[in-house]
């Protein structure tokens, strides 16, 4: 029911970026835009970004915020912060929202002041456990505090909470004693893709070659160190493609493949855009998530890598996180992480055992098509629209 009364419910989405590669927002807001909602995105204007434009049938609007040229220090952000807070809730009393929609904690509080402007549905969309950042600033600067009390008192003021994965949710209900939040994963949408040769052209591989993958962000605590040592005790037949965007930590790996003499067997391949990662991942024979995360929030989330190995019909091999689910599914086989002899070994148990390998191949590829993809995480998302409209607690009561 996108409409009461013959009028077209305006959502008001709020998030503090500008809005260029947050996959997970665009695609809730086509999704809500193709089901009748009138959605606007609320964000932040940099100097590359346009102040208006529609996007698959929904708008986004960006502030230009006075304050942008202050310093990056905690005591001049407070004030870009308020500005940001006035000047979104205005757009969203502008366009005179029926639902507020807050993606994460900082973005929750402007769209609670809205909600209650216009007493409005409010949702808390969290991508992530908050007070699960244990970043070094927020440590000095007691902000961890203030965000975990701010988060304790708008979270039981909302009248639908989303998050990202069961681990999140199941934290946010023992932590706060609420109902635990509706779990909204960060699929890609499905689409029958098909084995290629695009990593095989572009590294001139040979035929026989098995191609294992590590894609995303270079850096610490990710497995790559360890996933590279293990090819030293992999059969040369295998060769290792690592695909991301350049930064300090790849010229380390860089490093690292040249002092174990690897330079004909661990490959590095360009970022790639974000609707063309499944098919490159595709193109290989095995993927692999390693992430040892410090953080909290990574620890109980899932990783955007899963998603894409199970689209692309990839079987993975994974560390500790998602262990669990990754067994359970039949998608893939798990090592002990922070050994290169344990991943090498996983590596050539699943390519060398045919019927094992074909088995876990299809078992991505049959939840890929059933479960896990944004068009099955789509009508979840519209069906609790569709729920929250029912909701006794009118909005505006506390």
């Amino acid at each position: 029911m996108s409409r009461i009364k013959g009028h077209m419910l305006q959502v008001a989405m709020f998030v503090i970026n500008n809005f260029t590669n947050d996959a997970r927002v665009h695609r809730e807001a086509a999704t809500l835009a193709d089901s009748g909602y009138r959605v606007t995105v609320i964000a932040l204007k940099d100097g590359n970004t346009p102040a208006e434009e529609t996007v698959d049938n929904f708008y986004v609007r960006r502030i230009n915020l006075l304050t942008r040229s202050l310093p990056r220090v905690p005591g001049f952000q407070i004030f870009k912060y308020l500005e940001f807070i006035i000047c979104s809730v205005f757009l969203a009393v502008r366009i005179r929202a029926d639902i507020c929609h807050g993606h994460d904690l900082n973005a929750l509080v402007p769209a609670f002041v809205a909600a209650r402007v216009l007493k409005a549905y409010l949702i808390y969309d969290t991508h992530e456990l908050a007070t699960g950042q244990n970043t070094q600033r927020r440590r000095i600067w007691g902000e961890m505090s203030l965000w975990h009390y701010m988060e304790r008192w708008l979270i039981k003021r909302v009248h639908l909470v989303l998050t990202v994965s069961p681990g999140i949710a199941d934290e946010l209900a023992g932590m706060y004693g609420i109902d635990r939040p509706q779990v909204i994963m960060n699929c890609p949408p499905y689409e029958n893709v098909t084995r290629n040769n695009l990593l095989r052209e572009f590294f001139n591989f040979n035929k026989k070659d098995v191609i294992v993958i590590y894609h995303g962000v270079f850096g610490p605590n990710r497995g790559i160190e360890v996933l590279v040592e293990s090819f030293v005790h992999i059969p040369k037949g295998y060769k290792l493609v690592l695909m991301g965007p350049d930064n300090s930590f790849k010229g380390f790996i860089k490093n690292t493949v040249r002092n174990l003499n690897l330079l004909d067997r661990v490959f590095f391949h360009p970022a790639v855009p974000v609707k063309d990662v499944v098919k490159y991942v595709a193109s290989a024979d095995v993927g692999t998530f390693l992430s040892n995360p410090q953080i909290k929030s990574q620890q109980l989330g899932l990783p955007n890598k899963l998603f894409e190995c199970m689209a692309a019909g990839t079987p993975i091999v994974v560390g500790t996180i998602c262990r669990e689910l990754v067994l359970q599914l039949g998608v893939g086989v798990a090592c002990d992480q922070n050994s290169p002899v344990s991943l090498a070994e996983a590596i050539q148990r699943l390519t060398t055992d045919s019927n094992l390998y074909h088995r876990v191949q299809q078992s991505a590829r049959e939840y890929a098509r059933s479960e896990y993809n944004w068009q099955a995480q789509g009508r979840k998302l519209r069906a609790l629209y569709e729920m929250l409209q029912h909701e006794s607690r009118r909005p505006g009561i506390s």
